[in-house]
């Protein structure tokens, strides 16, 4: 395997405008074949999938440093629609 993206139909809590849309969860290209266009062509076919079976939004996370992860994603057309954030509780 070279590559993989696992991704699914998630349903929203019933406030917001969309009730359902697709989420990628995760996204990996093994390094041997990175800067081929793989990962895009991947992103672009899920988003048309999603497109396909009516979703009408795809989101994603990125982790903070993640800048190439960004670039990719923005050149898929998806762009910044919030911040997360975290805190850490230890037990």
């Amino acid at each position: 395997m070279f590559a993989f993206l696992i991704a699914t139909t998630e349903h929203e809590i019933p406030i917001y405008l969309v009730e359902q849309y697709g989420f990628i969860h995760d996204l990996w290209v093994d390094e041997a074949y990175r800067h081929e266009g793989i990962a895009r062509q991947i992103v672009m076919l899920a988003v048309e999938r999603f497109k396909e079976i009516g979703a009408p939004q795809v989101r994603l996370e990125t982790a903070a440093p993640n800048d190439v992860g960004r670039s990719l994603f923005a050149a898929c057309g998806f762009g910044r629609v919030s911040v997360s954030m975290l805190l850490e509780i230890s037990p």
